[in-house]
């Protein structure tokens, strides 16, 4: 895939990693 579209795969996956840290501490 893109390095850009990997890139905001990335920013988003940091941005909702932290959420869904709360919410499933398994991911």
């Amino acid at each position: 895939m893109p390095k850009l579209e990997f890139q905001q795969l990335l920013d988003a996956g940091v941005h909702f990693g932290h959420l869904k840290r709360k919410w499933n501490p398994a991911m």
